[in-house]
């Protein structure tokens, strides 16, 4: 796994001051080695078996517009690579395109955070868009369990989740997802 961000070079050289910040600092989750990668790297699709994008509000104003990230996310698709986005993340799918040029979630099963889930956390008015209502205005047939429960849908090799109760179950979609691959 990667991040796509400058390493974390704080001016104490202190790693704590690293830690709250997954994208800039260097981790071991679940014994998959995370490394940020270095100035002027770029991450390679034929480097990675799939994709997982996690939620929080962040990529809503930065990885759906960040043209690394669309491309990354359009090629490991396009190479047949499974693709996974949680909770908000599915956002960063804002301007993604399949093949032909269409929406990546056009015509294709996807949930996200609800909008009555945003409008539970108060935040309607301050996010830049709605995931479940961008989903839908590019063409994805929007599913959604109850509020604050595990809903996730995989349409081939898109895999998204609702909400942040949803990460277990998305991870592990993702997961069956690239053994599948792995043994095909």
């Amino acid at each position: 796994m990667t991040s796509t961000a400058k390493p974390c070079r704080p001016p104490d050289k202190s790693p704590r001051k690293c830690q709250a910040c997954l994208r800039t600092s260097v981790r071991y989750v679940s014994g998959l080695y995370i490394k940020p990668e270095e100035d002027g790297a770029r991450v390679s699709p034929d480097d990675y078996d799939a994709v997982f994008y996690p939620g929080g509000h962040g990529p809503l104003w930065d990885l759906a517009e960040d043209k690394d990230s669309i491309a990354l996310i359009q090629s490991l698709y396009q190479a047949d690579k499974p693709v996974a986005f949680v909770c908000h993340a599915p956002g960063v799918l804002r301007h993604v395109k399949a093949a032909d040029g269409t929406p990546l979630v056009h015509g294709r099963q996807v949930t996200g955070f609800k909008n009555s889930e945003e409008d539970g956390v108060g935040l309607t008015q301050v996010v830049p868009f709605l995931v479940e209502d961008m989903l839908k205005e590019n063409g994805g047939i929007y599913s959604s369990g109850d509020d604050w429960s595990s809903y996730a849908v995989q349409d081939g090799l898109l895999i998204t989740g609702q909400n942040p109760g949803s990460s277990v179950q998305t991870a592990g979609i993702l997961l069956s997802a690239v053994a599948a691959a792995k043994a095909a």
